[in-house]
């Protein structure tokens, strides 16, 4: 980033997450259309007193005019960010004006951060009558209109899953479905029985039927009744993109592309009825095929906790897809690893996903219905559950990936040298070595502790910093070294230790 204090000329680009405007004489009016697209993708800074020119080669140039009076421009910022028939939310972290040391021209930067309430509208700067919300893409500020408005709206709203369709009753479910989810109920004390109910009366007692207060007052299918029990016409004519596929691609045979196959599409199933075949298929493929461990003493408790990773995982997914988007759930089983993709992003931040205790459902009715039979109980221990596969052994950290589109989780079956192809034997036992260990160690304790030479384990320390697998502590004889862990993977390992201090027996 450029000194603003010492520059005159600015080489910083315009970005995603880094805007200039001229706003010399007064207050470029351009600035709320990027204000409202920072708040509504990542945030970024607001640059004004930079005029945007070009060079001889057509190139982009960035040049100090400052601003003739920033402490007017600030205030008309703050009158029209605190006015809500201006924008509908206050996204600046913070403004401060800066004073170039060569020349005492001012500039104003301003902070805007991402909104947790999005989308941000501003007024048209051609129709004050009118409130715009834009988004960020590369270096320009985009009218969010049409799908993507929709999008976002659906992201912002916490009960999509609640809504009453109209023309949809309970002839548009599956009775087989909802008789085999009655019997499932029926084996959970913490319901009453419910046998002699008619098939309407239980709906209404697991609430996929209910009164549509806001309307006519009568009852209806929800959104999650249909989603959970209706019949795969029904659900595509309120969901045309409505996909759910697991695929086995464990196989040895050529040109055979998977193994086994559940598809809501090819086989026309509901929620309910996918979830249950894949919770089952999922629970059968937990055999000895997977080696999950080298020391074979511990392969019985870590079977059991990949079960419960894999419930917790098929359980996230369901909940939280986002099934108006125009993207499919996707289940893939691979010798080495699983991974679970649904549409959607991620309700809580990436880095909390393995340790918080917060639920934010996108499908709180669903969750529920999913409850009701005994899944997903613990709620806001999801996370916590599927970490632990890895937390003891030398499995590879679950990886978690989000964004507008789809939310994406990786769970690993092998160790976490495996993962990683070429490394000699003693870089290997290093790793394992430091992947176990809460702190780091030194070359000396390292030696010892895979029994070689500090020559030789230094040339292994060397192979693995090279890959850039492990990092470097201190200098001369206080020099350790430590396996280089994500940001979330961290964080994990610290709060459940200190959880494990505190509740030996919580896991």
């Amino acid at each position: 980033m450029n000194d603003y204090r010492q520059e005159i000329f600015y080489s910083d680009e315009e970005s995603y997450i880094l805007e200039y405007k001229k706003s010399h004489d007064r207050l470029s009016l351009e600035m709320f259309e990027t204000y409202s697209a920072f708040a509504n993708t990542k945030g970024g800074k607001i640059i004004l007193g930079i005029d945007e020119t070009k060079d001889a080669s057509g190139k982009n140039q960035y040049t100090l005019i400052g601003v003739r009076d920033p402490q007017q421009q600030i205030e008309e910022i703050v009158r029209k960010i605190s006015d809500r028939n201006f924008t509908n939310e206050d996204c600046i972290e913070n403004t401060e004006i800066i004073t170039n040391e060569q020349n005492q021209k001012k500039i104003i930067i301003i902070d805007v951060k991402e909104s947790k309430h999005k989308p941000v509208y501003v007024k048209s700067k051609k129709d004050g009558k009118i409130q715009i919300p834009y988004i960020r893409k590369a270096s320009e500020d985009i009218k969010l209109e049409g799908e993507e408005l929709s999008s976002m709206l659906r992201r912002q709203n916490q009960n999509i899953d609640n809504q009453i369709l109209q023309n949809v009753t309970i002839e548009d479910l599956n009775l087989q479905s909802i008789n085999d989810y009655r019997r499932r109920i029926s084996e959970n004390p913490r319901f009453a029985p419910h046998d002699g109910d008619s098939t309407e009366e239980f709906l209404k007692h697991v609430e996929v039927l209910r009164k549509d207060y806001s309307g006519n007052g009568e009852y209806g299918i929800t959104t999650a009744g249909l989603l959970f029990f209706g019949k795969h016409s029904a659900i595509e004519s309120y969901f045309p993109n409505y996909q759910l596929d697991l695929y086995d691609y464990r196989t040895d045979e050529a040109n055979v592309r998977w193994n086994t196959r559940i598809s809501t599409v090819s086989e026309s199933l509901n929620l309910y009825d996918f979830f249950i075949q894949s919770h089952m298929y999922l629970q059968s493929t937990t055999t000895s095929k997977f080696e999950l461990a080298e020391d074979l003493s511990r392969n019985d408790r870590t079977y059991n906790q990949l079960k419960i990773a894999l419930r917790e995982a098929l359980i996230n997914t369901i909940m939280h897809a986002d099934y108006f988007e125009d993207f499919h759930t996707t289940i893939e089983i691979y010798w080495d690893f699983y991974t679970f993709e649904n549409p959607g992003k991620m309700k809580i931040p990436k880095e909390s996903f393995f340790t918080s205790t917060a639920s934010s459902y996108r499908n709180p009715n669903i969750s529920k219905l999913l409850v009701n039979i005994g899944f997903g109980e613990r709620s806001g221990t999801g996370g916590e559950q599927i970490f632990a596969v890895a937390k003891e052994d030398i499995v590879k950290m679950p990886e978690i990936q989000t964004n507008d589109i789809s939310t994406k989780l990786k769970i690993w079956t092998v160790d976490l040298v495996k993962t990683i192809p070429g490394l000699s034997t003693n870089a290997r036992n290093i790793l394992q070595l430091l992947f176990k260990s809460m702190k780091p160690l030194s070359k000396p304790k390292i030696a010892q502790a895979i029994n070689q030479t500090e020559y030789y384990t230094q040339n292994a320390l060397d192979e693995l910093i090279e890959k850039n697998i492990i990092e470097k502590h201190g200098i001369n004889r206080g020099t350790k070294y430590s396996y280089k862990r994500s940001i979330e993977e961290s964080i994990a390992y610290i709060k459940q230790r200190s959880a494990e201090l505190e509740f030996p027996n919580r896991y």
